[in-house]
This record gives structure tokens, sequence and C-alpha cells, in this order.
């Protein structure tokens, strides 16, 4: 018995499924990253206020763990002074 929807679909070709939502969301957040990155090196004293910021707004909501939250912007803040590179490099 036919479907009503029609004939089932036929299995993609690699070309085809390079077209599907989740490759183009996926290329697009890879985009959106080198922009990123790309701001940060361009501005690194403002990625740092915005660390500080996101910072305080932390602290603000989870008092209890301030020691915590000032240990993470203070790694992140370390990582954007040495570009992303990592350790040694």
């Amino acid at each position: 018995m036919p479907s009503r929807f029609g004939p089932a679909p036929a299995a993609a070709t690699l070309g085809e499924r390079l077209d599907t939502p989740s490759h183009l969301f996926e290329e697009w957040m890879m985009s959106l990253f080198d922009k990123a990155k790309d701001a940060i090196s361009k501005n690194p004293d403002q990625a740092e206020k915005g660390v500080d910021k996101a910072a305080d707004a932390a602290k603000s909501k989870f008092g209890d763990h301030a020691d915590k939250v000032d240990q993470a912007s203070d790694k992140a803040k370390d990582y954007l002074r040495k570009d992303g590179r990592p350790e040694g490099a």
C-alpha cells in the first residue's frame, strides 16, 4: 500500500548531505567563532573587560562561589593574553 506522503526518499549522496541544515549550522558556527577570535585578537582589552563583566554578573548570582568565579575569570583572561595558544607553544 503506497504511503499518503509519497515514496520514501532515496538515500542522500554525500553532496546532498553537505547542504543539510545541520551542516549549514556548523559552517555558520565556525564562521562565528572565527569572527569572535578575530575581534578578540584586535581588541584584547575589550575582551578582558567582557570577562570581568561576566564574572561580576556570575558573582552577583552565585555569590557563594565567588572564589570559583574569580578562578575561572583569571584563567579566561590568561587564555586571552596568550591569544588562545596552548601552554608551551
